[in-house]
């Protein structure tokens, strides 16, 4: 037993040293060895915390970093599932040593952000009654989540009828919204989009209520269900697949804060399959125009295939590309694209005039080659960015401060995750905002927070009850 036991281990033993040997003798062997080096370096602030936290700021940086980092440069390695594919998305017939730069770039980004992350202990001293009380008045509740639904139905009605009404669902049920070749006619209606996505803070509402309160439960799980389906059906027509993993990520999140940070298993299996298989449906839809000779097969390879060969999240193909049209393609911007939230808020209705505010679409037409505005966007994460306009200084000096901001906030979450508003702040707003700097431009991440964040901190104060201690 113990001979049979010691030959099988010893056996592994030899074909992992065989493949090693293989690998390190490759051409392109530092591909293998980076990914590694990266993760281990975003797992410092994991391993030296007291409590294990799955849904902290810092997890989905690390989580992130596991696809678009680790599993990316593998895929590129191996030349995964094949060279022209990998060739088409990330090298775009460049050869693999064209990264190096990039790599150096992400490597020095990560250093710093761990660095500004593990420095600073300080928290904000959370004093609004938002942050003190957690019991809601159940009468405004009801009035809130009814009021949510009807203007989200409205906005969301509306929102269709701009886009052409019922004929653009039947030309195309799952795609881009607002698109045009020229700035001034792109439209993303932001607004109107931002109306239309209070469905799902209302889900979020409705989520907490079930799990707190015992009380109109019928009624909850009723508004629950209009507003999963109008939340569904938006996402869909505006083909925004990861906006419906991530919500059923978040719902799983508040279900683990509330129940004392644990897993909810069951329920997470089925809203992560659901998800996924949403997030697959909408992929078909948005690159196929003829579904009836189209194959649909899911399956998680092809899942996780989807997520890992595109340019989302941090990617350091991308970098490399960003990195190589400066100043050929694009100029130095010396903190021009920091600045742009300043004008960002002003609708494209108003000022038909307004320069682009996002950077993503410069970027995927400069850099990327894309035709249109509203699609074909690349955000360029904060490491490209922070070296589009600084070169290395920025990336050193604005890694460093994201990553102090991102651990105070997080601090100040922790401390007071015992109150039932903070665990919704938190989920709802800031729990991917480690992933959204790393992944996508700084102007977008401070709009859409602050779009999530105001709405929903002004219901908690209207629905919560003053605490009289």
């Amino acid at each position: 037993m113990f001979r049979a036991r010691f030959l099988k281990y010893l056996g592994a033993a030899i074909f992992f040293v065989i493949v090693m040997f293989e690998i390190a003798t490759t051409k392109d062997f530092y591909l293998f060895v980076y990914p590694f080096i990266i993760l281990f370096i975003l797992s410092i602030p994991l391993i030296n915390r007291n409590k294990a936290d799955y849904f902290s700021i810092w997890s989905w940086i690390f989580y992130s970093s596991i696809l678009g980092v680790f599993l990316r440069i593998l895929y590129i390695f191996f030349s995964y599932p094949n060279y022209k594919e990998i060739n088409n998305v990330f090298l775009i017939g460049n050869s693999k040593s064209f990264l190096v730069p990039a790599m150096l770039v992400v490597f020095t980004g990560v250093v710093f952000l761990v660095f500004g992350f593990s420095i600073t202990r300080k928290k904000i001293a959370l004093k609004k009654k938002v942050f003190i009380s957690d019991v809601w008045k159940k009468k405004k509740f009801f009035i809130i989540s009814y009021l949510l639904i009807i203007t989200s139905l409205l906005s969301f009605v509306y929102f269709i009828e701009l886009e052409g009404g019922l004929s653009s669902i039947l030309l195309n049920v799952s795609g881009y919204r607002g698109v045009s070749e020229t700035l001034k006619g792109a439209s993303s209606r932001s607004y109107l989009r931002l109306l239309i996505s209070l469905s799902g803070t209302n889900l979020f509402l409705l989520t907490a209520w079930l799990v707190r309160y015992k009380e109109r439960k019928i009624m909850a799980i009723f508004l629950w269900i209009i507003s999963f389906i109008i939340f569904i059906f938006y996402n869909f027509y505006v083909s925004q697949r990861s906006a419906i993993v991530f919500t059923m990520v978040q719902l799983i999140a508040l279900v683990y804060y509330a129940k004392g940070f644990k897993l909810p298993r069951g329920k997470m299996i089925i809203g992560l399959t659901i998800g996924l298989v949403l997030f697959q449906v909408m992929t078909l839809l948005r690159h196929s125009e003829n579904l009836e000779n189209k194959n649909i097969d899911f399956s998680l390879t092809k899942a996780i295939n989807q997520v890992v060969l595109t340019t989302n999240m941090i990617d350091v193909s991308k970098t490399a590309h960003i990195i190589k049209a400066i100043p050929h393609k694009i100029n130095y911007e010396y903190g021009l694209t920091l600045t742009t939230i300043f004008i960002a808020w002003i609708p494209r209705e108003l000022w038909r005039e307004k320069p682009s505010t996002n950077v993503d679409n410069t970027i995927g037409r400069r850099v990327f080659g894309a035709t249109t505005y509203g699609s074909g966007a690349v955000p360029p994460g904060i490491f490209a960015e922070m070296y589009w306009n600084f070169w290395v200084p920025g990336v050193i000096i604005g890694c460093f401060f994201i990553g102090v901001l991102l651990k105070i906030i997080n601090e100040s979450i922790i401390s007071n995750i015992q109150n039932f508003n903070v665990i919704l702040l938190h989920v709802v707003v800031f729990m991917y905002l480690g992933l959204s700097f790393i992944g996508s431009s700084f102007t977008s991440v401070l709009v859409s927070t602050l779009m999530t964040f105001i709405p929903l901190y002004l219901i908690l104060n209207f629905i919560t009850v003053k605490n009289r201690y």
